[in-house]
């Protein structure tokens, strides 16, 4: 309680002195420090225990207390911020307590906000995948969905948060499509098996929203420039947009091709020669780069 009361007092002030030079910051990330080590030996249990919600909470005081600080902390501690405090964040949201969940991906959009370019990666990945897989998962309560609907339809909202997500994810040929996950999941979740609206479609409908709005003001990467060779990249003085867009078209043709190749390979192959991201024959090292690169492939085709 004095720890909490301490944090409360720097935080309410509107200064992080508490984490600055001295004494006091190595005390500062000390307690952060202590109360990582609390929270990582908190068993999941059946019952709402109420100390991970207390210390989770306490951990998001921590951060906002923190502030810019904890981008630069010192030397022992350059785990704590890079690894273990991302680490529990991810144990304690895996749980079925909706309160232990809510205070997880609050606490995780706070060191989002906090640290943005340094471990932002990390955060939005930790926050989508988590709420896209207790979301869809059939075995999940209400409650659960609940919170996860609430907390995407506050990521929604982060200035370059799913500009982020689709430029270093749906852009990615190694990596899935985050940005489309989440709005095909939002979407579905708006629509009503049967009337009424519930607070489930509502909440997915604000949150669509408020993407909508978010992304009207920032905007998305063009996507009307021509595919990349194969295995190619565009020169250097190439626009990162068209770039971009590049990249992206060629992922949405291996998509298309992995469609095709799942029902005949001979479809898919053929289809790859027909945009020219394959030659005629096809190449081992083509075979190979789209067997690779391709989601959504049936491997045992």
């Amino acid at each position: 309680r004095s720890v909490r009361s301490l944090l409360l007092g720097a935080h309410g002030v509107g200064a992080a002195a508490v984490f600055e030079g001295g004494f006091g910051r190595e005390h500062a990330f000390a307690v952060l420090s202590t109360v990582v080590d609390a929270l990582a030996h908190v068993p999941e249990g059946p019952g709402l225990d109420p100390l991970p919600c207390r210390l989770l909470t306490l951990l998001s005081i921590c951060v906002s207390a923190a502030g810019a600080a904890l981008r630069h902390p010192p030397g022992v501690y350059q785990g704590l911020v890079r690894v273990r405090l991302m680490s529990v964040v991810a144990v304690n949201a895996n749980t079925e307590d909706p309160e232990r969940l809510a205070a997880s991906l609050s606490l995780a959009r706070r060191v989002f906000a906090v640290l943005r370019g340094e471990a932002a990666g990390s955060v939005e990945v930790l926050m989508a995948r988590i709420a896209l897989v207790i979301g869809e998962g059939r075995r999940s309560s209400a409650a659960l969905k609940e919170v996860v609907l609430e907390a995407l339809g506050e990521m929604c909202v982060v200035p370059g948060v799913l500009q982020e997500l689709y430029v270093n994810f749906d852009c990615n040929l190694q990596s899935p499509n985050l940005f489309q996950k989440i709005v095909l999941f939002l979407s579905k979740s708006a629509l009503p098996i049967s009337p009424p609206l519930s607070s489930h479609n509502v909440r997915a409908l604000e949150a669509l929203l408020r993407a909508l709005q978010t992304l009207s003001c920032d905007g998305l990467p063009p996507l009307d420039a021509a595919a990349s060779p194969v295995g190619a990249r565009p020169g250097g003085g190439a626009s990162r947009s068209l770039e971009l867009s590049a990249q992206k078209l060629t992922k949405r043709r291996l998509e298309t091709a992995a469609d095709h190749f799942n029902r005949s390979p001979g479809k898919g192959t053929s289809f790859l020669q027909s945009v020219g991201l394959a030659s005629d024959p096809v190449t081992a090292g083509e075979l190979a780069w789209f067997l690779r690169e391709a989601e959504g492939l049936d491997k045992t085709v």
